[in-house]
């Protein structure tokens, strides 16, 4: 601040009492540092995870579902579908998921990092 021209000090002033914002250059560079290399870590969480077992997203929310205890029947009413779709969507996950049973799959899931 001491080797800052009054110029550049007067509209940097100016600039924040507008409504702008003022960040140092080299706090600028990590901040998008560190904004690319979380970008990048969720990038290769998503292709650890849901692209060794290809499941959709509907897939996904159903085993979510099917992780909190609910029953086909509660599932299919709460996501407006037949009871016959959500045990097709189920079906199909644990088939990718090469698994037999909801337990398998709930435990399949959690190690995959589908459900939290």
């Amino acid at each position: 601040m001491k080797s800052i021209e009054p110029r550049e000090l007067a509209e940097n002033i100016r600039l924040v009492y507008r409504g702008g914002t003022l960040i140092d250059q080299e706090m600028s560079h990590k901040l998008f540092e560190k904004l690319e290399i979380d970008k990048n870590e969720i990038e290769l969480f998503k292709a650890k995870t849901t692209e060794n077992y290809d499941l959709t997203p509907r897939e996904i929310e159903i085993l979510q579902l099917v992780s909190k205890g609910l029953r086909y029947k509660t599932i299919a009413s709460k996501l407006y579908l037949s009871d016959g779709t959500v045990r097709n969507y189920a079906s199909t996950a644990y088939i990718k998921l090469g698994v037999r049973n909801r337990e398998e799959a709930i435990q399949k899931a959690l190690e995959a990092g589908f459900l939290s």
